[in-house]
């Protein structure tokens, strides 16, 4: 074998350049070959023989040719979900062509995000993507800082880093304290209960109950806070939700944040603690920071506009948080990952940055003048070009549109889906986003016996099974429309207990541009469809049982 035949040629020669570029066309081609806009997912099968991939798991002793791997590609691309207009079932976005050139120009220079000397061009992308998403949080640019991290998970893990050694310096050399706790929502995302396990522990994240709406019971917050602080503990990190994975919670990070104040003055508090704003999933929404609410220069008809301007209410305080955590790669149409963590002042990395003598292969002498040795990772990819190639392309208008576009059909889906039936209905809605988390009821009074909280423990898990079986018929059909769902999208008193019964759902994520009004008429027809299906079907057992 020629291994050279295996590489670009470093002087840009035309024949080898036109031969990749032949065989990426060739990928295409073949992707495309399986794509179907009627369907939301790529030809082929949707599930996966584990055990007989891992018996075919041999590397061959001869590398096999290109058209042996395009094929082996198209094979394993069958079956994937493709982010078209049927796509509902998550945050899983249609990524863009200009998100698709930055992702290969980072792949094609081979960046790592660590040290400029390595990649300038990665460090130059982070530098100025940091700055322009300041801008747009209500950050000082010159005074804050970001990097590119490994998803909203990242983020928070590198919060509470932060926030340790605001609370108890010192303690990433001698260890955590076991009296640091950590608050947040009963909605916030699993990643901060992931962020403890390897020191402070699961135990100390105190979760918060929510109110209606999804958001942060600022009254539980502010008295298990204080009875924290009154029995010795030491608080770390506050991460506030800015719009929740399912039902795109929002919480009253003002509010949030003068609690935090109050309570410092209240208990003399040597230090302050971290607030972290979680706004992997709905932090875009910030650019509803610069749009003109009064003049509608987009033209957002009156329901549009009404939820983005809540969604703005709701955002509008971000820019108190110490620490911002935004994923490009859920609402911003970007491949995957593509996250930045921010943090309002740059002196706060500091506090987690490594010294010299522990990496001296790396900046050694001070060479080079951007060595970022206080991320979590070494080595980090430069999505920080694929969020810049993107900002560029689409500008502050062009995310006004598509963000205000997800809004638009996420109203027009729940009015579609209560003018065709009465017992399927919204979690969530008191919230605007893109995301509708809806359930099933045999009856009417079941439905106003749940909202109410008068429901049994038995009468919810009857309802939560009814769920779990709708969306298992939806699932039988996902090649054509896919949804997801959740186990929990809010809880409910039981009646008869006073237990906390966490009830699912199925999620309706409207993330792709292409979801328009004649696609929303087809899919809650389906929905419909799907419901009746299951009626009938529990009454045909129900006859089979009474023989």
């Amino acid at each position: 074998m020629d291994l050279f035949k295996l590489y670009p040629d470093t002087n840009g020669e035309d024949t080898k350049r036109q031969e990749f570029l032949s065989l990426i066309e060739s990928l295409i081609i073949k992707i495309d070959d399986l794509r179907d806009g009627e369907s939301a997912t790529l030809a082929g099968s949707l599930d996966r023989d584990y055990k007989k991939i891992i018996e075919n798991g041999v590397i061959p002793e001869q590398g096999v040719s290109y058209d042996t791997l395009l094929d082996e590609l198209q094979n394993l691309v069958q079956g994937n979900p493709i982010g078209g207009k049927f796509a509902v079932f998550n945050a899983h976005p249609l990524s863009s062509i200009p998100s698709l050139l930055g992702h290969l120009t980072s792949a094609i220079i081979n960046s790592n995000s660590i040290w400029d000397i390595v990649s300038p061009a990665a460090a130059e992308a982070e530098i100025k993507v940091s700055a322009m998403m300041a801008r747009v949080l209500g950050y000082d640019p010159y005074k804050s800082n970001g990097y590119f991290t490994y998803g909203g998970q990242g983020g928070t893990a590198a919060s509470l880093r932060i926030g340790i050694e605001k609370t108890a310096p010192g303690s990433r050399y001698e260890g955590i304290p076991n009296n640091l706790y950590c608050f947040t929502s009963s909605n916030a995302h699993f990643s901060l209960h992931k962020a403890v396990e390897t020191g402070m522990g699961m135990n100390r994240v105190i979760l918060i109950s929510t109110n209606e709406d999804g958001s942060m019971n600022l009254n539980e917050l502010y008295e298990k806070m204080s009875q924290a602080l009154a029995d010795g503990g030491r608080i770390a990190l506050v991460q506030a939700t800015m719009g929740s994975t399912d039902t795109f919670a929002i919480d009253d990070i003002k509010g949030i944040k003068e609690i935090i104040d109050h309570l410092v003055t209240e208990y003399q508090l040597d230090y302050v603690p971290h607030l972290h704003a979680d706004g992997a999933m709905g932090g875009l929404y910030s650019f509803f920071n610069l749009y003109d609410f009064e003049n509608n220069p987009l033209g957002f008809d009156l329901k549009t506009l009404q939820g983005l301007y809540q969604i703005h209410a709701d955002l509008h305080y971000i820019h108190l948080a110490d620490s911002i955590s935004i994923d490009f790669h859920k609402l911003g149409q970007t491949p995957y990952n593509c996250s930045i963590f921010m943090v309002k002042n740059s002196t706060d990395l500091n506090l987690v940055n490594l010294a010299m003598e522990h990496c001296p292969y790396i900046g050694e002498m001070g060479y080079g003048e951007y060595f970022t040795s206080y991320t979590i990772e070494c080595s980090r990819m430069a999505s920080s070009i694929t969020a810049l190639a993107t900002l560029l392309t689409f500008g502050i208008e062009g995310y006004q549109k598509l963000l205000g576009q997800y809004i638009q059909m996420t109203i027009a889906f729940r009015d579609l889906l209560k003018q065709k039936s009465s017992l399927i209905k919204p979690v969530n809605r008191k919230n605007y986003g893109p995301c509708t988390i809806f359930r099933v009821y045999y009856n009417e009074t079941e439905y106003v016996t749940e909202t109410k909280n008068r429901a049994t423990a038995q009468q919810l898990q009857k309802i939560n099974e009814l769920n779990t079986q709708f969306y298992n018929l939806l699932r039988m059909n996902r090649h054509y429309i896919m949804f997801g769902d959740t186990k929990k999208s809010d809880y409910k008193f039981a009646s008869d207990t006073d237990e906390k019964i966490a009830i699912n759902g199925t999620k309706a994520f409207i993330i792709s541009p292409y979801t328009d009004l004649e696609a929303l008429d087809i899919i809650t027809d389906y929905v419909v469809d799907t419901y009746h299906q299951l009626v009938a079907l529990i009454s045909d057992n129900a006859k089979e049982e009474l023989k």
